[in-house]
């Protein structure tokens, strides 16, 4: 059976109805009557619901990898894994004991799993001192013109846009032009 109208179910059941959001467009809240086939119905158009206007939505926290003890942002872009590959976090820490921090120092968050996350939002939930960058894939869109493996400045914030260990895993000069940065920044 095929109905047209929503308030005749009100007569052919007996128990409660319940009307689904997706048919409310169907029915604007008033019980019609059914008239009898044949007859000429006047009914006016439904009108159209005010629309409240949506709360803005506090945005989702960024997960990150780390305790951010010394407000030390890494950016990492990987699409396989949460934060960082095994390995690579492996000589990170390495690269971070050398200077005197720990992975507690840092948060390493992966633009892979937040392609337009900003740098402003960042600095929203971290409260960031410095930003490392590894990969021009990991660079948010607002760093897109900074000098690459130069240390440089957004906002009066320390940035370093440098190469991921992705590219310094095969190439010792890489590795090198990679540590003369990171040891001064």
């Amino acid at each position: 059976m095929r109905v047209e109208d929503p308030a005749a179910y009100r007569y052919l059941f007996d128990d409660d109805v319940f009307l689904l959001s997706t048919e409310k467009h169907l029915f604007n809240g008033t019980i019609q009557a059914v008239e009898p086939a044949g007859a000429a119905s006047q009914q006016p158009e439904p009108q159209p619901e005010a629309e409240t206007p949506a709360e803005p939505v506090a945005p989702k926290p960024v997960e990150y990898l780390g305790q951010n003890k010394k407000g030390f942002i890494v950016l990492t872009h990987y699409t396989d894994t949460q934060f960082i590959a095994t390995d690579h976090q492996a000589a990170l820490e390495a690269t971070l004991k050398r200077k005197d921090h720990t992975i507690d120092d840092i948060a390493i968050v992966n633009l892979g799993k937040y392609p337009d996350l900003t740098i402003t939002q960042l600095a929203q939930q971290f409260k960031p001192r410095r930003i490392l960058v590894l990969g021009r894939a990991a660079a948010p869109g607002e760093l897109a013109n900074m000098a690459f493996n130069q240390a440089g400045a957004f906002n009066n914030l320390p940035v370093l846009i440098t190469y991921a260990f992705g590219e310094m895993m095969s190439s010792n000069d890489i590795k090198k032009a990679f540590w003369e940065q990171v040891k001064n920044f």
